[in-house]
């Protein structure tokens, strides 16, 4: 409920935001077509801050980039760039461009024909430009061999051709060249390490440090260049040292190498060089755990920016930053906001030694909203604070309230002792937090407040009446009685702005099963939904609903083919479900088969298992079952358990199921108890 609020926001923003572009972009194009060069240089000039929102300005813009004012024809073109592939009307303009007599439109229109990307993939284009990279002047010759790079990143005779000439870009005097080098290095990528490096002399800072940015944005491309980067964090040069720990994080590989150059420059006498060596060990999370002491020694620091930098490094590393606690605590008490905001996060990432001190700080004002929001995330691992959030619900002010009734919410049935201090909160005159209330007795399994939930459903706060639904079903989803005013709630909210409303939706009419048939059409349309999480629950919930129905294959088909690997997984499980009637999706199935993540391997298998049983391959299955059992999703552990029961007696499924018995999860136990007892 807490990410809801903040997404309402969001969408409030947004819907205004896009209003007042819609608004902005006929201005910038009454602008341009105006007599009046000062209203027309602003107009560009706005284009240029719209970007890709400008691109009804477009046809404006090209005309503009024929006007005789040299100055509004090099905004306009700064503005097509900045507009991106929605631009690419203005190709053949821009090209004219790269003979103009200006050096400064020249320079423009290499930008801005980079930036409208693939889009301009025309030899034409790259003639220009390769004419222009051939210059020897190297203010036009980098852009436009960084220009030519975008256009064709997979060809390796460019790449041969540019290379050469952005690494010389890296010595010029201009610091337009170097930046522009080094954005293009980095794009380019590995192919590019080893010129970087011939070009990085031991006697020119200024090209190691420029060498450095160029390796730090190639991320894991830039590995072959490790070894050189952490000698050049013993140069004598603060400088040099400060862009090699950068480049290091920014990679990101090698921590044994890494972490301990990186930690020795935590000690060095300029603080910037500390400062980028404490960011670039929170780079490498749990693999800089070495570097604990040092991190925490630095959150006495006198500089902000170290502290700061200090304690996000400890909470990227989580739960191996234990012993930096106590620092941690203190460090709550610092003036400045951006270190108690980063202090206060990196408790919650280091986990449950982190659980003490954010209960202790709920008594706290000055962070107790804070402390309540870490709770929440951390769910049940927080559950020792359930006392300190109960008195909360009781503060005067109003947020804080509501963040103490999320992290209830949130570690969930642990939290029951809270129920009496919920329910007032849910019978209160308060408007703000009662739905929150509702919500959160659902979470907590509170069935003494069924009727409570039921008045909620006929409560004129919309949101009262959505959480009492939600909660009613999670209290109790076979109870039939109050069905007819719960479904049409849970399927009005299908369509509710905030995706964590949508989701929790699915989820709920999920748990009705054949009653929720009525949900079906709503739910269809959500497994086209922009927002992935509501995506594979609304298949889930289709699975649970109504597992034989043609619309659902259909649905379930399409959705094999998604980018994000829950709606795929989730689209195999409901076909699977489908049984045989599913035959046509056996050839998508099999093709999943060799997906490279072995999750999806592992349901593609399940499903076929379901759909089209072959002794031969079943037993071959049992392998790829076994491995998903490290699903984090207790319900998919649960019915691999189930279906490798189902597959007869194997060693191997024996050994799994056996390990299962000591799971986390009461219904994954009972269903590898129930799996092994099948296999006697």
């Amino acid at each position: 409920m807490r990410h809801s609020l903040l997404t309402t926001c969001v969408v409030l923003v947004s819907c205004t935001a896009t209003w007042a572009a819609d608004r902005r972009v006929t201005e910038i194009i009454d602008g341009l077509d105006s007599d009046n060069p000062k209203r027309q240089m602003q107009a560009a000039t706005t284009a240029g801050e719209l970007g890709p929102l400008a691109r009804d300005a477009v046809p404006a813009l090209i005309r503009a980039t024929q006007a005789a004012d040299l100055a509004l024809q090099h905004e306009a073109v700064i503005a097509l760039g900045r507009v991106g592939p929605d631009a690419a009307a203005a190709l053949p303009r821009l090209i004219e461009l790269l003979r103009n007599d200006s050096v400064i439109l020249k320079y423009s229109a290499c930008q801005a024909i980079r930036r409208v990307g693939s889009r301009s993939n025309n030899r034409r284009a790259l003639r220009a430009l390769r004419r222009l990279a051939a210059s020897g002047k190297p203010l036009i010759a980098v852009p436009a061999a960084w220009a030519m790079a975008s256009i064709r990143p997979d060809d390796a005779k460019i790449t041969e051709f540019v290379v050469p000439v952005l690494v010389d870009g890296l010595g010029h005097g201009s610091s337009h060249v170097a930046a522009d080098s080094v954005g293009a290095l980095g794009q380019i990528g590995a192919a590019a390490v080893p010129s970087i490096l011939k070009a990085m002399p031991s006697s020119d800072s200024k090209v190691q440090c420029l060498g450095c940015d160029a390796l730090a944005g190639m991320g894991l491309d830039g590995e072959p260049a490790v070894g050189r980067l952490i000698e050049l964090t013993r140069s004598d040069d603060g400088r040099t040292c400060r862009h090699a720990a950068r480049a290091l994080g920014m990679i990101g590989c090698r921590p044994q190498q890494s972490v301990p150059a990186l930690t020795r420059l935590l000690g060095h006498a300029d603080t910037s060089v500390r400062i980028n060596a404490a960011e670039a060990l929170g780079a490498f999370a749990s693999a800089a755990a070495s570097a604990v002491p040092q991190l925490t020694a630095a959150l006495s620091s006198k500089d902000e920016h170290l502290k700061r930098v200090a304690a996000g490094a400890l909470g990227a590393i989580g739960p191996a930053a234990a012993a930096a606690v106590p620092a941690l605590d203190q460090a709550l008490d610092a003036p400045q906001g951006s270190v108690v905001l980063n202090a206060i996060e990196a408790l919650g990432e280091i986990g449950a030694p982190g659980v003490a001190v954010l209960t202790k700080r709920l008594s706290d004002p000055n962070v107790a909203i804070l402390a309540a929001a870490e709770l929440s995330d951390l769910g049940p691992v927080a559950a020792p604070a359930v006392p300190a959030l109960t008195r909360m619900l009781e503060a005067e002010d109003q947020t804080a309230r509501i963040e103490a009734t999320v992290a209830l919410a949130n570690i969930g049935p642990a939290a029951r002792a809270a129920v009496p201090g919920l329910l007032k909160r849910l019978r209160s005159t308060d408007e703000s937090g009662r739905g929150a209330a509702a919500y959160a007795l659902g979470k907590l399994g509170a069935k003494s407040a069924v009727p409570d939930l039921k008045q909620g459903l006929k409560d004129k706060d919309q949101r009262v009446r959505m959480a009492s639904a939600y909660a009613l079903t999670m209290l109790d989803p076979q109870h039939r009685g109050d069905l007819r005013e719960v479904l049409p709630v849970l399927i009005d909210n299908l369509k509710h702005d905030m995706p964590l409303v949508r989701r929790e939706m699915a989820e709920a009419v999920a748990l009705l099963g054949d009653d929720a048939q009525q949900a079906v059409p709503a739910l269809i349309d959500r497994a086209a939904d922009k927002d992935a999480t509501v995506r594979a629950s609304a298949l889930h919930a289709l699975s649970q609903i109504a597992p034989a129905d043609r619309r659902v294959l259909a649905v379930a088909l399409t959705a094999l083919s998604d980018d994000t690997n829950s709606v795929r997984r989730t689209a195999a499980h409901t076909l699977g479900r489908q049984g045989t009637a599913a035959q046509s999706a056996v050839p998508a199935l099999q093709q999943m088969l060799r997906h490279p993540d072995p999750f999806d391997r592992a349901v593609a298998a399940w499903a076929l298992i379901k759909i089209a049983p072959q002794p031969e391959f079943n037993k071959q299955a049992i392998g790829l079952l076994i491995a998903a059992l490290r699903a984090e999703n207790p319900r998919a552990r649960a019915e691999l358990a189930r279906t490798l029961g189902q597959l007869g007696a194997d060693p191997r499924s024996r050994k799994a199921l056996e390990q299962l018995r000591t799971d986390p999860d009461d219904a994954v136990r009972a269903a590898a108890e129930a799996a092994l007892k099948s296999l006697r």
